[in-house]
């Protein structure tokens, strides 16, 4: 039951030690998408019938990771530049062609900026593994420093 407490404890403060705005949480299960702004993008007008409509509303680049969840973070996957829809869902993932054909009309740069998955994604990213090794050391050093009971000694 102690050990229990304390699991519970250790994800509590961690949940609690993380901003409001990156407090995703433990127990998760699945896949979730990560953004992060690069610059925004115009689209001119001449070539406002050749894009999806929905870049009307504005979109940027990003650089797009996804979070592979399994209670905690697993593991995190670069994906690349995406272009997004501000304040949307859609994502378009930019491969090669597309890459090729929206710099020669002048809506990405050339070349593209660099970009850095920021620490707290890996943070989370990899949550899962940080739990088990924090829980490995404390179990390790509470078995370590616990103090063995003398042993009795039976009278003839």
């Amino acid at each position: 039951m102690r050990r229990a407490f304390f699991a519970f404890a250790f994800a509590a403060a961690a949940l609690a030690a993380a901003p409001a705005a990156e407090a995703r949480g433990f127990g998760r299960f699945g896949n979730e998408d990560n953004f992060n702004k690069i610059q925004d993008l115009v689209i001119p007008a001449e070539l406002a019938g050749e894009v999806p409509p929905e870049w009307s509303q504005g979109v940027e680049l990003d650089s797009h990771t996804v979070t592979h969840w399994l209670g905690g973070g697993a593991w995190l996957e670069d994906k690349g530049y995406a272009i997004t829809v501000r304040g949307g869902e859609k994502y378009w993932d930019l491969d090669e062609k597309l890459t090729g054909a929206l710099q020669e009309a002048n809506i990405l740069p050339k070349p593209l900026p660099k970009y850095e998955i920021p620490v707290i994604d890996y943070v989370f990213g990899y949550s899962l593994w940080i739990i088990i090794a924090v829980l490995a050391l404390w179990y390790g050093a509470a078995a370590m420093l616990k103090r063995k009971k003398p042993e009795t000694v039976q009278a003839p």
